[in-house]
This record gives C-alpha cells, structure tokens and sequence, in this order.
C-alpha cells in the first residue's frame, strides 16, 4: 500500500495542487500586468514575485511529498523539490501560454528532465539509449 501512495497518489496530489496554485498565481499576476500601467521593469518584478511565490509552494509540497513517501527518490531517480521544481518551471509556461508574455515564461525544453516538452517524443528522465527513449528524446524502435 506504501508503495501505491508513494507512485501514484502522493505525487498526483501534491502536482494537481501546485498546477492550480501555480496556474492561479501566474494568471492573476498577467492580469494585473495587462490592465496596469508598467514599466517593463515592474512587469519583471511582478512576474518575479509570482515566481517566489511558487518556488516557496514547490518548497512547501517538496517536504510534504518527502515526508509522505520517503522512497520518491528511489522511485523517480530524483528527490520530490527537483521533481516539483521542473512541474513549477513547466506551470508558469503553460499558464502564460495565452498571453505575449509566454516568450518569458518559458524555459527551454530539457532532454533528460523526465518531463515530455517541445518536439520530444519521450523523456524518461535519463540520457541512457535502449530502454524505450534514446539520449536525444525521441522514442526508440
């Protein structure tokens, strides 16, 4: 039963709740940015503080989820603050997607991250070939 809670409900739990706190802060934050006069600076600061704001939340669920399942790194060959540290990069994108401001919200796809981003047709988390999804992220014959 650990082990159940530890792959499958522990983590969907603990990234349904960053997605939505996520995708909140950054919508309202676009929001205001789009309906107030700033300066580009202050938009950056916004944004920024947006940023803050989840990484604390990825810092908070990261303990909760360790504490929760204390063989997460085992299970996903990461520990549960990198893990929820690349959902919250992936969030803020998904969440600008709408708005002109997508082009800063975006990290750049990451081959090896285990998170499927960009043209990749796999990311299984490592840059080892033969197990399904080679080196480069595309899925293996």
């Amino acid at each position: 039963m650990l082990l159940l809670i530890c792959w499958a409900r522990a983590p969907g739990r603990t990234t349904s709740t960053l997605l939505a706190f996520a995708f909140r802060t950054i919508r309202r934050t676009l929001d205001r940015i789009a309906c107030e006069h700033l300066t580009p600076t202050q938009k950056l600061d916004r944004l920024a503080q947006a940023a803050a704001s989840i990484a604390h939340a990825e810092a908070v669920l990261g303990t909760r989820l360790a504490s929760m399942c204390p063989a997460f790194s085992s299970l996903y060959h990461r520990d549960a603050g990198a893990f929820l540290t690349a959902i919250g990069a992936r969030c803020m994108c998904l969440a600008g997607s709408t708005y002109v401001q997508d082009a800063v919200l975006c990290p750049a796809a990451v081959c090896g991250n285990g998170i499927r981003e960009g043209t990749e047709q796999c990311d299984d988390g490592n840059l080892v070939a033969g197990v399904g999804c080679s080196p480069s992220c595309t899925v293996e014959p």
